[in-house]
């Protein structure tokens, strides 16, 4: 099992969501708040990623978590998450429609996944990928999409 603290999180997200901003142009902010349990980060539209440190770090210390998810560093962990709640803020600017009608949590999901691949080095590629498959399979079982 792996361990890491709250201050090396927060230098991490915030680390990576200036290298974001910077790389691809964007203007996106970070808020650290309380999340519900099973969410360490949420978009927050129009350019909000709100992450939860002691949510990341109790899934990222988890065993069955380390074990299923395919992800190998907090860091990497931490750039996954961004990565695909930054895919949540653009596609929030191209699809408002599905953000604002019930049904379509799924395809909100699908969609983030998929636009948050240019955000992922090629080299953490294979992590993101088991880590998506991953979630959406979370979703799926605990009924999140409707």
């Amino acid at each position: 099992m792996k361990t890491t603290h709250v201050g090396e999180i927060r230098k991490l997200v915030r680390r990576q969501v200036g290298t974001i901003n910077t790389k691809f142009e964007l203007n996106l902010a970070v808020k650290e708040e309380k999340l519900e349990k099973g969410f360490q980060m949420v978009a927050d539209a129009p350019e909000i990623i709100i992450y939860d440190p002691n949510e990341i770090k109790d899934v990222f210390n988890n065993p069955r978590f380390f074990d299923q998810a395919g992800v190998s560093t907090i860091a990497n962990l931490i750039k996954i998450l961004i990565a695909h709640e930054t895919g949540h803020l653009i596609d929030y600017k191209r699809n408002s429609f599905l953000f604002y009608n019930k049904g379509h949590e799924e395809q909100m999901e699908l969609n983030a996944w998929k636009i948050g691949e240019q955000y992922i080095d090629d080299e953490i590629r294979s992590e993101y990928e088991t880590f998506k498959d991953f979630s959406l399979d979370s979703y799926r079982r605990s009924n999140k999409f409707k």
